[in-house]
């Protein structure tokens, strides 16, 4: 998480879920990338979080323009928080370095890990196309697979 910041909104109730809505979007058209219904399971009050796009937590109005974006696409409702916290981890240093202050340039390059007799990984990071991704993931199990399956493993 060396790199992102969270952003929590609460509200008096989950109206989104009166209204037809899950509180999950992804956006790319605001700071917040990816936002989540954070109610508890009584939903006696709302909550929505998002994960602020890379760096976006450091620009002068993130917090309005945030509550901003939660409006636009959860209703009116959304644009008075009862609070609002923000978690930016770039900036904790049990978390982060001065290198995660700048966001990448593009996605890492993974590359697979040959499996062996003893130990086989399938996860995204073994990968080579859409490492860190669910795709990722995904090719890497079918990999695995392959190798169980051709192997003789």
């Amino acid at each position: 998480m060396a790199g992102h910041a969270k952003l929590v909104a609460t509200y008096p109730t989950a109206f989104w879920r009166e209204n037809g809505l899950n509180g999950d979007a992804i956006s790319h058209r605001g700071p917040l990338a990816e936002i989540h219904d954070a109610s508890p399971v009584d939903a006696k009050v709302g909550a929505l979080f998002g994960f602020a796009q890379v760096g976006a937590a450091h620009q002068s109005g993130f917090r309005d323009a945030a509550v901003a974006q939660l409006a636009r696409l959860f209703g009116q409702e959304a644009a008075t928080p009862d609070d609002v916290f923000i978690k930016d981890w770039s900036l904790d240093p049990a978390t982060a370095t001065e290198a995660d202050l700048t966001p990448p340039s593009d996605h890492p390059n993974y590359s697979a890990v040959p499996p062996t007799r003893r130990v086989m990984f399938a996860r995204t990071e073994t990968s080579s196309d859409n490492g860190g991704f669910l795709e990722g993931a995904l090719a890497g199990a079918e990999a695995a697979n392959a190798a169980l399956t051709l192997g003789g493993y």
